[in-house]
């Protein structure tokens, strides 16, 4: 598969994945090929930029960008970004616009939600229905369905949140009645470990939940992805399958402590 930079006339950016040069040439010509923003249809192609090796995952990586950095990460080619915090999300988001896919990937909080709703693409650590109802009822209101990722505690420490494994499902049948999520997947945090192999047993069990729930059928579940991998264990989370990655330390560096 070739990954091509892209981008739409409304000046969004993104990357499109294609067999060969050709094939994108061929499709670009049909109008099958479109901007997963807003549908765009009228797509050019841009030069390529650097990219790290990622062999087997599926997407490009979300750039965990600091605000300040977001423009960098756009201009070198990034096509999501990926932020923790509400605040730096819409910090981020202001000096980007729409122009990248934007995930919420840390921890959120129901009344946190109306800052992002009109315009994240995906929110991947979705852990409880009170949350599913707010989201639901603010990309009612904005006109549009938010993608998200079923987080799922799969080390068992109480220090994090997410879904019990044996309550995956029964949480995404919990789930049915909102129509304005769609539901993508899951989303896990592997045990922080020198030997990234600690990480395998549990990124091997959300792939074997997420072939579970693949098997259940619910209008809005489309369990395509698995979010798992950051900068210290990403290549064992491409092995066990991960579809989306969190290296934000591996573009960026560390962030600072807070005193």
């Amino acid at each position: 598969m070739k990954v091509l930079n892209l981008r739409c006339s409304l000046d969004h950016g993104f990357e499109g994945w294609f067999a060969s040069e050709d094939d994108f040439l061929g499709q670009q010509a049909r109008g099958a090929v479109e901007c997963p923003l807003c549908g765009d249809k009228t797509i050019t192609r841009l030069p390529s930029a650097p990219r790290l090796n990622l062999s087997g995952a599926r997407e490009p990586p979300p750039a965990v960008a600091p605000p300040a950095a977001a423009p960098v990460a756009v201009e070198a080619g990034a096509t999501i970004i990926g932020q923790n915090y509400v605040q730096e999300a819409e910090q981020a988001q202001e000096r980007v616009g729409l122009r990248v896919q934007w995930h919420f990937i840390g921890h959120l909080q129901s009344n946190k939600v109306r800052y992002l709703a009109d315009w994240v693409t995906m929110v991947q650590a979705l852990e409880s229905v009170s949350l599913a109802r707010e989201l639901d009822a603010r990309a009612a209101r904005a006109g549009r369905t938010i993608d998200a990722l079923v987080e799922v505690n799969t080390t068992g420490e109480a220090s994090k949140y997410g879904v019990a494994p044996d309550q995956v499902l029964p949480f995404v049948r919990s789930l049915e009645e909102f129509k304005g999520i769609r539901i993508r997947g899951l989303m896990t945090i592997g045990p922080f470990l020198p030997d990234p192999e600690g990480s395998r047993p549990m990124f091997r069990l959300l792939r074997e939940l997420r072939e579970t729930l693949s098997r259940h059928r619910q209008q809005n579940l489309d369990p395509v992805h698995l979010s798992m991998g950051m900068t210290g264990d990403f290549e064992v989370a491409i092995e066990e399958g991960a579809t989306l990655l969190r290296i934000g330390t591996a573009l960026f560096g560390s962030r600072p402590r807070k005193s």
